[in-house]
């Protein structure tokens, strides 16, 4: 007849199990009431983006390589800002610089909004599902481009955490450090 485990044993054993099937998003683990109710009162309300970073690169230097194709540049702004309600998040960006060349000069602005619908997913992610929303530039004032949210995208999972004052969003290589602004 084969030994019966100590009572100690099977603990450890289902603690291990569980801590590792817990462990990173998409664990299938369901966060109770008692947990994150108080986690997503504190996510609630206004967040300014004090810092943003896409790997060791600022992310207002990137979008100009990138979307402005490295145009030179004066007064770059970039300025985006979270606001969470119960299941819904509201994202607003604008980018705003003056694009110089050897004649002229352009105003540019860009802006971004987005509806996603959030919950939690585990006690350090947050599932995002962007809803509708629509990107804009403008050159002068005078709308160039305008794009809607085609289909809504399947779900991202972003890292969270808070860090005194700040809250901290991670996807990737993306960093981002939040100041409530009520």
């Amino acid at each position: 007849m084969a030994k019966r485990p100590e009572k100690s044993d099977v603990r450890g054993r289902i603690t291990k199990r569980l801590g590792e099937s817990t462990q990173g998003p998409g664990a299938g683990y369901s966060v109770s009431s008692a947990v994150s109710e108080p986690l997503k009162r504190k996510l609630r309300g206004r967040w300014m983006v004090r810092e943003h970073l896409v790997g060791e690169e600022e992310y207002l230097a990137r979008f100009v390589s990138r979307a402005l194709r490295g145009m030179e540049i004066e007064g770059g702004e970039y300025a985006a800002e979270y606001e969470f309600r119960e299941g819904i998040c509201l994202k607003r960006v604008v980018i705003r610089a003056t694009i110089l060349s050897e004649e002229t000069s352009s105003e540019y602005c860009y802006r971004l909004r987005v509806a996603s619908v959030w919950d939690l997913e585990g006690t350090g992610f947050l599932s995002i599902r962007p809803e509708l929303g629509y990107q804009c530039t403008e050159l002068d004032g005078e709308p160039t481009a305008v794009k809607d949210l085609d289909e809504p995208p399947e779900p991202v999972i972003v890292a969270f955490r808070f860090e005194g004052d700040s809250l901290v969003l991670e996807e990737g290589d993306d960093y981002k450090r939040l100041e409530r602004l009520n």
